[in-house]
């Protein structure tokens, strides 16, 4: 018989603490933190000759926590838009929604399978997926070939 899956809270804690300080270090460059700001980040690689695009839009902020939807291009393909809430007071920010899915938040660990057939460390995998997004901004140190190209305020 198989084991169930048990989630290794440490681990998912370091992760969200890791995406916390990193998007926070990305939304300094652009001053992304007020309801309806975008801003649009671009990465060059050499090797593909292509710009990828990562955009960030602030969707809602209270004092204690702020919601944002991220969304990848690479290569000219779009990646689903992943929304990502901020808590301010832990210093942690977690994948709440991938869009198309009908939830506020994800669970720690599912049975699988399931009637939505997600995976049972679903909640790890988001936020790990989450953590390479934001890596490929951050590499090398310091954010030197990440160019913050435009922001826009909607009313």
């Amino acid at each position: 018989m198989r084991k169930a899956y048990v989630p290794d809270l440490p681990k998912l804690a370091f992760i969200q603490e890791a995406n916390y300080n990193r998007l926070q270090r990305l939304l300094a460059l652009a001053d992304c933190h007020q309801v309806g700001q975008s801003a649009h980040f671009a990465l060059s690689s050499n090797e593909t000759e292509t710009m990828d695009v990562m955009s960030v839009h602030c969707i809602e902020t209270f004092p204690y926590t702020s919601t944002f939807q991220l969304s990848l291009s690479v290569s000219g393909i779009t990646h689903l838009p992943l929304t990502v809430r901020c808590y301010h007071d832990a210093n942690m920010a977690e994948v709440v929604q991938v869009e198309g899915a009908c939830l506020q938040q994800y669970l720690g660990r599912y049975d699988y399978p399931n009637p939505r057939m997600f995976q049972p460390d679903e909640k790890h995998q988001l936020n790990a997926l989450l953590s390479e997004w934001l890596m490929r901004y951050q590499v090398p140190c310091e954010l030197e070939n990440v160019q913050f190209f435009s922001a826009q305020v909607s009313n």
